[in-house]
């Protein structure tokens, strides 16, 4: 990646969109984001700085480590479909000592064929709505994550999809986003609005 785009927006968010495929001896796989499934890929980072800017006479190449595994697999996973790995970084004062950044898909085993579609990072705005696909009208969770190690499934419900959280491990957690504080205006006033429905872990009746 180009860093001289980067040292502009430093300290900036960028959203990665990475859209893949994993075909196993020509037959489509799906991996599963829940439970630490080793298969599925993630969104890695390497940067290339010289050790002496003066001289450039050698460089070092390392991982970017505030930005490891910032972009994972989303819910769902769909068989013989382009599944999406999701992520937002911020480009922090690191990138100001780096000549190059390496962006590439990671943890992606030798067994599989990998195929990639429509890759961007593209740099985010804000808008009014802190909360980002917070309907779900893409039918995927981006954006969100587990509490903890709770499990995420996309479930449909009349006129869309909603996000559920189960195999909850305590009362505290369920599913997050991380909200962009460059985002909020200090002095500003913020309504949370939100629909949610409870069911029991037992058997899935309603609360």
């Amino acid at each position: 990646l180009d860093t001289r785009c980067l040292r502009k927006n430093r300290f900036k968010y960028y959203e990665i969109n990475v859209w893949f495929k994993l075909e196993k001896n020509r037959e489509s796989y799906a991996c599963n984001p829940n439970g630490g499934d080793a298969t599925c890929p993630f969104i890695n980072f390497k940067y290339v700085g010289y050790d002496d800017p003066n001289t450039k006479e050698s460089y070092t190449v390392s991982y970017w480590t505030a930005l490891r595994a910032k972009a994972k697999v989303v819910v769902p996973q769909n068989l013989d479909e382009f599944n999406l790995i999701h992520g937002v970084i911020k480009i922090d004062a690191f990138v100001q000592t780096s000549q190059q950044l390496l962006f590439y898909v990671d943890q992606v085993h030798q067994e599989f064929d990998l195929i990639l579609d429509n890759t961007s990072i593209k740099l985010m705005e804000c808008g009014r709505n802190l909360v980002r696909n917070g309907n779900f009208l893409e039918g995927n969770s981006k954006f969100w994550k587990p509490g903890a190690q709770e499990f995420l499934e996309m479930v449909k419900i009349p006129g869309g999809h909603a996000i559920k959280a189960y195999k909850r491990t305590s009362p505290n957690y369920a599913t997050r986003q991380d909200l962009h504080v460059d985002c909020v205006t200090e002095g500003d006033r913020y309504a949370l609005v939100g629909s949610f429905q409870l069911e029991r872990a037992s058997d899935g009746t309603p609360v």
